[in-house]
């Protein structure tokens, strides 16, 4: 599935289980679904851990921190920031970078079908969702010293309006 970033609307990538060999384990864990919210722009992004769900019922804010494997470069690999590093990657759009995007990445791991054990549902957002709630109000002209009060702003405000000023 393809990923427009231009589009403004969401998206849900599918990954099986060959993609990502941690899913096993968490299901040997007990935890029946871990949930992320990525949230960026400009430059930066957020890939926040939101939950964990076990087999049993509990919930809980927090991965287990233990060992997975290692790196290339001969590092001890965790499961929960291997975890939060895939949840943050799995994204095919740019959802960090300019207007950037938002959403969520959840993973099954105890789901009957490959394709239901994760699920990536981002917005990329493009420019035209910036609005200025102020901009509207940037032609208005300050009403004079003796008519200043609350009806001063309602009827300078009304008067734009007609004039066209505000929409």
């Amino acid at each position: 599935m393809e990923n427009d970033p231009s589009s403004g609307t969401p998206d849900a990538i599918i990954y099986g289980e060959d993609d990502l060999p941690f899913l096993e384990l968490l299901a040997t864990l007990g935890i029946v679904e871990v949930r992320y919210d990525l949230n960026g722009e400009g430059d930066s992004g957020d890939c926040t851990l939101e939950y964990v769900c076990y087999r049993d019922g509990r919930q809980d804010a927090r991965l287990p921190s233990i060992p997975i494997g290692f790196s290339d470069a001969g590092e001890i690999q965790l499961l929960d920031e291997v975890l939060e590093r895939t949840a943050a990657d799995l994204p095919e759009g740019d959802w960090v970078n300019n207007d950037g995007g938002y959403g969520t990445v959840s993973f099954f791991p105890s789901a009957i079908c490959a394709e239901d054990r994760v699920v990536c549902d981002m917005t990329y957002r493009d420019g035209a969702d910036d609005y200025d709630e102020d901009e509207e109000f940037d032609d208005l002209e300050p009403p004079e010293d003796e008519e200043a009060g609350d009806d001063a702003i309602v009827e300078v405000t009304f008067a734009a309006v007609q004039e066209g000023a505000v929409q």
